[in-house]
């Protein structure tokens, strides 16, 4: 099977030790997805006209919204239908479902950039271009505290590791101290987990939200924007059909679009490569500790046998581990974290939700550009964040949409009794009117700056009081600092595969 080794780096402060890996991209929720990750790219994708970013408008007759602008020369092995899309990360053409997301979010930036000028004529284009830049960065920020993390981590894990979003008022734990980074555990392992979440067929649905003809099954449909780029509102009834199509269970069950089929080419119809193994594969590439280790790191008991993990782990699966692990402290940390059953409201096992919740946490909490912070040059105004407030996923679709009359408050969520479509001006908006100019610019610092306290007095983890509440963790190996996302070293932007 085909791999490409992660390529290597120095060690902070070129210290000697276990080699690390670069972080190419901004670790950080800032939008770089859509505006680049540095300043050639971001200058690349802009109008210089009124803050915009630059469209592909060629069904603007037919009543379409922009597309994503289109390029050429983008090479063979990321485009095998050209032109296709530019965008601010280059895995837009991965698949057509994902550059439909990165389209909206595009549309987003326009809309915004429309209003606010309508509000303040005087605003030139960079001052256009950074404000609905910052409001798009603060609505992403808030759909993934408010609507994703809580589905994929549950209450409990959001309310341990202190992820719930203020209600009110400022956040008042930004900590100076706290690295706002990637560790390259997290993107070698955990956060694969969406992998086993995938549909090995993407449904098109029409405004109606009837089936269009537009399916696409994703090994037929790598690097291959047709769909969006040359179908009328395909681009849109991806996006609706995703809504309520539901996605698969996280376990070791990987559909055969990625495990048998991944980046299988025109060029190469009968060649795939199977995204399972290469991300165990990834694992120990970068030298992530064993599944036992991490256990321990998040508080739980560690396991000595395979036997313990009964009540844990399918009893089918335990057996297939014993024919091929000699041992339970060779257990790789992908497909375990994958096999653990669910457990506190989580869709995943308790290890991969402790190392993930950790993360978001670290995020959070290191982000000096955090959009609920106060006392900052970039703070919201209090009635600015208010607004934020009212952002969802389902909002950004109805405005950004052209085919969506009626939709789900939680489209993240499929439609069913207690989630059902109701009409987008029932869907709670946005209001820009803060934003109208007064005597000065957006923005200004506002609130103020305090340290979290955990109910332990401590500003670590709170102490396990009960099995589901988990302790300070500490470090697997025997390297201190190596492992594990505190203090900072690792980190890793997730490579291609």
């Amino acid at each position: 099977m085909e791999f490409v080794r992660s390529i290597e780096t120095s060690r902070e402060g070129c210290t000697t030790g276990p080699k690390e890996n670069p972080n190419q991209v901004t670790p950080v929720i800032d939008g770089s997805t859509i505006y680049g990750d540095n300043e050639t790219l971001a200058l690349s994708l802009r109008t210089r006209r009124g803050g915009q970013l630059v469209v592909d408008n060629r069904f603007k007759q037919g009543g379409q919204n922009d597309l994503l602008p289109t390029d050429n020369t983008i090479d063979e092995e990321n485009c095998q239908t050209p032109p296709c899309f530019l965008a601010g990360d280059f895995r837009v053409n991965q698949q057509p479902a994902l550059a439909s997301m990165h389209t909206v979010w595009m549309r987003e930036h326009n809309r915004l950039c429309k209003e606010l000028a309508r509000l303040n004529p005087s605003w030139n284009d960079e001052t256009l271009y950074q404000e609905a830049r910052r409001i798009v960065i603060a609505e992403i920020q808030h759909i993934t505290y408010n609507e994703y993390l809580p589905i994929i981590l549950g209450p409990e894990f959001m309310r341990v590791f202190q992820l719930e979003l203020t209600k009110s008022g400022f956040f008042t734990g930004y900590d100076t101290n706290t690295k706002p980074v990637l560790s390259n555990e997290f993107a070698a392992a955990p956060y694969r987990f969406g992998h086993s979440l995938i549909q090995g067929n993407f449904q098109s649905l029409t405004g109606e939200h009837q089936r269009s003809p537009f399916d696409a099954v994703l090994g037929d449909n790598y690097f291959d924007m047709r769909i969006p780029r040359d179908t009328l509102f395909g681009n849109d009834q991806l996006l609706l059909g995703m809504c309520a199509q539901k996605a698969r269970s996280v376990d070791t069950d990987l559909t055969v679009e990625v495990t048998n089929r991944l980046y299988r080419t025109r060029a190469r119809p009968n060649v795939g490569l199977d995204l399972f193994a290469i991300n165990v594969h990834r694992g120990r590439d970068n030298g992530v500790p064993p599944y036992n280790d991490w256990r321990v790191w998040c508080g739980f008991p560690r396991v000595n046998r395979f036997d313990d993990l009964r009540g844990q782990v399918d009893p089918g699966i335990i057996n297939k581990l014993q024919s091929l692990y000699g041992s339970v402290e060779d257990l790789d940390l992908y497909p375990l974290g994958l096999a653990e059953q669910p457990r506190f409201g989580a869709i995943m096992g308790p290890t991969f939700a402790c190392m993930i919740a950790q993360q978001f946490r670290q995020l959070k909490k290191g982000d000096r550009f955090w959009y609920e912070n106060g006392g900052q040059a970039g703070s919201f105004k209090p009635e600015q964040l208010n607004q934020i407030r009212k952002v969802s996923l389902a909002r950004i679709l109805c405005d950004n949409l052209d085919v969506v009359e009626t939709i789900q408050p939680s489209v993240l969520k499929v439609p069913e009794f207690t989630n059902r479509r109701v009409a987008c001006n029932q869907i709670p908006s946005v209001s820009l009117s803060s934003w109208a100019e007064s005597g000065g610019k957006p923005g200004g610092k506002t609130g103020g700056s305090e340290e979290i306290i955990f109910p332990d007095g401590s500003d670590g983890f709170p102490g396990k009081q009960q099995p589901q509440v988990l302790p300070q963790p500490g470090y697997p190996g025997q390297r201190p600092g190596r492992y594990g996302p505190p203090s900072g070293g690792t980190y890793q932007r997730p490579p291609r595969y």
